[in-house]
Protein backbone atom coordinates (compact mmCIF):
# COMPACT_ATOMS: atom_id res chain seq x y z
CA UNK A 1 0.00 0.00 0.00
CA UNK A 2 1.51 3.74 -0.96
CA UNK A 3 2.36 5.93 2.24
CA UNK A 4 -0.90 8.69 1.40
CA UNK A 5 -2.89 5.48 1.58
CA UNK A 6 -1.62 4.11 4.29
CA UNK A 7 -2.12 6.93 6.35
CA UNK A 8 -5.61 7.89 4.98
CA UNK A 9 -6.51 4.40 5.95
CA UNK A 10 -5.39 4.43 9.49
CA UNK A 11 -7.15 8.24 9.63
CA UNK A 12 -10.12 6.31 9.14
CA UNK A 13 -9.38 3.88 11.92
CA UNK A 14 -10.54 0.06 12.13
CA UNK A 15 -11.04 -2.64 14.58
CA UNK A 16 -9.74 -5.98 15.47
CA UNK A 17 -12.88 -7.58 13.45
CA UNK A 18 -11.29 -7.22 9.96
CA UNK A 19 -8.93 -10.23 10.95
CA UNK A 20 -10.10 -13.80 10.77
CA UNK A 21 -11.09 -14.44 14.86
CA UNK A 22 -9.65 -11.85 17.26
CA UNK A 23 -5.62 -11.72 17.40
CA UNK A 24 -3.98 -11.52 20.74
CA UNK A 25 -3.23 -7.92 20.17
CA UNK A 26 -6.73 -6.43 20.38
CA UNK A 27 -6.46 -6.75 23.95
CA UNK A 28 -4.77 -3.10 23.44
CA UNK A 29 -7.80 -1.93 21.68
CA UNK A 30 -6.09 0.19 19.40
CA UNK A 31 -7.38 0.94 16.05
CA UNK A 32 -4.07 2.19 14.53
CA UNK A 33 -2.44 -0.95 16.45
CA UNK A 34 -4.98 -2.86 14.12
CA UNK A 35 -4.78 -1.35 11.19
CA UNK A 36 -0.82 -1.50 10.94
CA UNK A 37 -0.72 -5.16 11.74
CA UNK A 38 -3.11 -5.25 8.94
CA UNK A 39 -1.32 -4.00 6.29
CA UNK A 40 2.30 -4.95 7.64
CA UNK A 41 0.97 -8.68 7.53
CA UNK A 42 4.10 -10.10 9.93
CA UNK A 43 4.90 -13.10 8.66
CA UNK A 44 5.08 -15.16 11.69
CA UNK A 45 4.56 -14.74 15.39
CA UNK A 46 8.00 -13.41 16.27
CA UNK A 47 7.60 -10.55 13.19
CA UNK A 48 3.97 -10.24 14.84
CA UNK A 49 5.40 -9.92 18.46
CA UNK A 50 8.32 -6.93 17.61
CA UNK A 51 5.60 -4.75 15.23
CA UNK A 52 3.53 -4.50 18.56
CA UNK A 53 6.83 -4.00 20.74
CA UNK A 54 7.90 -1.84 18.17
CA UNK A 55 4.51 0.40 18.16
CA UNK A 56 4.28 0.76 21.49
CA UNK A 57 8.29 1.93 22.19
CA UNK A 58 7.78 4.14 19.72
CA UNK A 59 4.08 5.64 21.12
CA UNK A 60 6.09 6.11 24.14
CA UNK A 61 8.56 8.04 22.75
CA UNK A 62 6.42 10.51 21.10
CA UNK A 63 4.70 11.19 24.11
CA UNK A 64 7.87 11.33 26.23
CA UNK A 65 9.04 13.69 23.37
CA UNK A 66 6.07 16.07 24.06
CA UNK A 67 6.96 16.10 27.75
CA UNK A 68 10.29 17.12 27.44
CA UNK A 69 9.37 19.92 25.33
CA UNK A 70 6.69 21.04 27.61
CA UNK A 71 9.53 20.77 30.32
CA UNK A 72 12.49 22.74 28.43
CA UNK A 73 9.70 25.90 28.04
CA UNK A 74 9.18 25.62 31.41
CA UNK A 75 12.64 25.75 33.12
CA UNK A 76 13.24 28.45 30.08
CA UNK A 77 10.19 30.77 31.59
CA UNK A 78 11.49 29.77 35.18
CA UNK A 79 14.72 31.11 33.93
CA UNK A 80 13.79 34.25 32.62
CA UNK A 81 11.12 35.23 35.63
CA UNK A 82 14.11 34.76 37.97
CA UNK A 83 16.58 37.15 35.75
CA UNK A 84 13.94 39.88 36.17
CA UNK A 85 13.81 39.33 40.03
CA UNK A 86 15.63 41.71 41.35
CA UNK A 87 19.50 40.33 42.08
CA UNK A 88 20.04 38.89 45.42
CA UNK A 89 22.59 36.16 46.28
CA UNK A 90 19.57 33.66 46.93
CA UNK A 91 18.25 34.85 42.77
CA UNK A 92 21.58 34.15 41.81
CA UNK A 93 21.95 30.60 43.50
CA UNK A 94 18.30 29.87 42.20
CA UNK A 95 19.26 31.01 38.23
CA UNK A 96 22.48 28.94 38.22
CA UNK A 97 20.32 25.79 39.74
CA UNK A 98 18.04 26.15 37.02
CA UNK A 99 21.04 26.65 34.21
CA UNK A 100 22.27 23.34 35.42
CA UNK A 101 18.61 22.15 35.07
CA UNK A 102 18.51 23.69 31.17
CA UNK A 103 21.27 21.74 30.53
CA UNK A 104 20.70 18.23 32.02
CA UNK A 105 16.96 18.68 29.88
CA UNK A 106 18.19 19.74 27.01
CA UNK A 107 20.40 16.49 27.08
CA UNK A 108 17.75 14.50 27.57
CA UNK A 109 15.41 16.15 25.35
CA UNK A 110 18.10 15.42 22.41
CA UNK A 111 18.51 12.26 23.49
CA UNK A 112 14.64 11.25 23.49
CA UNK A 113 14.34 12.81 20.13
CA UNK A 114 17.11 10.71 18.73
CA UNK A 115 15.46 7.52 20.03
CA UNK A 116 11.71 8.29 18.95
CA UNK A 117 13.17 9.06 15.36
CA UNK A 118 15.30 5.89 15.88
CA UNK A 119 11.82 4.06 16.70
CA UNK A 120 9.61 5.68 14.14
CA UNK A 121 12.01 4.64 11.27
CA UNK A 122 11.67 1.50 12.51
CA UNK A 123 8.10 1.02 12.64
CA UNK A 124 7.56 2.52 8.84
CA UNK A 125 10.10 0.44 7.83
CA UNK A 126 7.99 -2.67 9.45
CA UNK A 127 4.66 -1.32 7.93
CA UNK A 128 5.87 -0.51 4.63
CA UNK A 129 5.32 3.57 5.16
CA UNK A 130 7.28 6.42 5.93
CA UNK A 131 8.12 8.35 9.38
CA UNK A 132 6.63 11.39 8.60
CA UNK A 133 3.01 9.71 7.99
CA UNK A 134 3.29 7.63 10.93
CA UNK A 135 4.47 10.84 13.25
CA UNK A 136 1.15 11.70 13.05
CA UNK A 137 -0.67 8.83 13.92
CA UNK A 138 1.88 8.69 16.89
CA UNK A 139 2.16 12.16 18.10
CA UNK A 140 -0.31 12.57 21.30
CA UNK A 141 -3.60 14.61 20.61
CA UNK A 142 -6.96 15.18 22.12
CA UNK A 143 -9.44 12.64 21.96
CA UNK A 144 -6.38 9.81 21.42
CA UNK A 145 -4.99 7.77 23.99
CA UNK A 146 -1.58 9.14 25.23
CA UNK A 147 0.49 5.77 25.99
CA UNK A 148 -0.64 2.01 25.20
CA UNK A 149 -2.61 -0.39 27.55
CA UNK A 150 -3.96 -3.16 27.95
CA UNK A 151 -8.15 -3.81 28.53
CA UNK A 152 -7.85 -7.40 30.05
CA UNK A 153 -7.58 -8.12 33.76
CA UNK A 154 -4.65 -9.41 34.77
CA UNK A 155 -3.98 -13.21 34.48
CA UNK A 156 -4.96 -15.34 37.38
CA UNK A 157 -5.39 -19.44 38.72
CA UNK A 158 -3.53 -22.38 39.63
CA UNK A 159 -1.78 -22.72 36.11
CA UNK A 160 -0.21 -18.66 36.25
CA UNK A 161 0.58 -17.90 39.35
CA UNK A 162 3.92 -19.12 39.42
CA UNK A 163 4.24 -18.08 36.04
CA UNK A 164 7.57 -15.40 35.95
CA UNK A 165 5.96 -13.42 32.97
CA UNK A 166 2.40 -13.11 35.40
CA UNK A 167 4.67 -12.15 38.41
CA UNK A 168 6.34 -8.74 35.98
CA UNK A 169 3.07 -7.92 34.90
CA UNK A 170 1.71 -7.93 37.99
CA UNK A 171 4.98 -5.87 39.42
CA UNK A 172 4.55 -3.34 36.27
CA UNK A 173 0.80 -3.10 36.67
CA UNK A 174 1.38 -2.33 40.84
CA UNK A 175 4.04 0.53 39.23
CA UNK A 176 1.61 2.27 36.75
CA UNK A 177 -0.72 2.40 39.70
CA UNK A 178 1.65 3.64 42.00
CA UNK A 179 3.18 6.27 39.47
CA UNK A 180 -0.78 7.56 38.24
CA UNK A 181 -1.12 8.15 42.33
CA UNK A 182 1.96 10.03 42.63
CA UNK A 183 0.98 12.16 39.00
CA UNK A 184 -2.51 13.02 40.53
CA UNK A 185 -0.98 14.59 43.57
CA UNK A 186 1.06 16.56 42.16
CA UNK A 187 -2.11 17.87 40.04
CA UNK A 188 -3.81 18.48 43.46
CA UNK A 189 -0.45 21.01 44.06
CA UNK A 190 -1.37 22.46 40.73
CA UNK A 191 -4.92 23.33 41.51
CA UNK A 192 -3.39 24.70 45.27
CA UNK A 193 -1.02 26.99 43.13
CA UNK A 194 -4.18 28.12 41.17
CA UNK A 195 -6.22 28.84 43.55
CA UNK A 196 -3.48 31.13 45.76
CA UNK A 197 -2.84 32.95 42.57
CA UNK A 198 -6.43 33.89 41.83
CA UNK A 199 -6.21 35.45 45.59
CA UNK A 200 -3.65 38.18 44.92
CA UNK A 201 -0.84 35.34 46.60
CA UNK A 202 0.64 33.26 43.72
CA UNK A 203 4.35 32.25 43.69
CA UNK A 204 5.17 31.87 39.44
CA UNK A 205 8.39 30.37 40.53
CA UNK A 206 7.09 27.60 42.81
CA UNK A 207 4.03 26.88 40.57
CA UNK A 208 6.46 26.68 37.71
CA UNK A 209 8.72 24.33 39.76
CA UNK A 210 5.67 22.23 40.85
CA UNK A 211 4.52 21.92 36.85
CA UNK A 212 8.00 20.56 36.12
CA UNK A 213 8.04 18.28 38.84
CA UNK A 214 4.55 16.90 37.50
CA UNK A 215 5.72 16.80 33.85
CA UNK A 216 8.77 14.72 35.57
CA UNK A 217 5.99 12.59 37.09
CA UNK A 218 4.41 11.77 33.73
CA UNK A 219 7.44 11.15 32.19
CA UNK A 220 8.06 8.16 34.60
CA UNK A 221 4.53 7.15 34.18
CA UNK A 222 5.51 7.02 30.53
CA UNK A 223 8.00 4.92 30.92
CA UNK A 224 5.96 2.57 33.24
CA UNK A 225 3.20 2.38 31.13
CA UNK A 226 5.63 1.35 28.33
CA UNK A 227 7.31 -1.34 30.76
CA UNK A 228 3.45 -2.52 31.19
CA UNK A 229 2.36 -2.57 28.09
CA UNK A 230 5.94 -4.73 26.69
CA UNK A 231 5.00 -7.11 29.23
CA UNK A 232 1.42 -7.73 28.06
CA UNK A 233 3.01 -7.96 24.38
CA UNK A 234 5.53 -10.65 26.18
CA UNK A 235 2.61 -12.48 27.71
CA UNK A 236 -0.39 -12.43 25.28
CA UNK A 237 0.71 -14.36 22.47
CA UNK A 238 2.09 -17.06 25.30
CA UNK A 239 -0.32 -20.30 25.87
CA UNK A 240 -0.94 -18.93 28.85
CA UNK A 241 -2.07 -15.77 27.58
CA UNK A 242 -4.45 -16.81 25.38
Amino acid sequence: MRPRRLLAALLLGSSASVFAGTPWWAAFADPTLDQLMQNAAPADAAAQQALVENYIVARVDHTRGLLATRLLQAARDEEALLMNADPSQQRDTALAAVSRRLEQIEGNASQIALERDKVTAELALRCGSTPADLVALLTPTQGRPVLPRVDAPLPSGPAVENDTRRQHLAEQHEDVQRRSQLLEARRLEMKAHETRERAGAGDPVGALETYQQMVLDSDRLALASGRLALAWAQWLPSPAGR
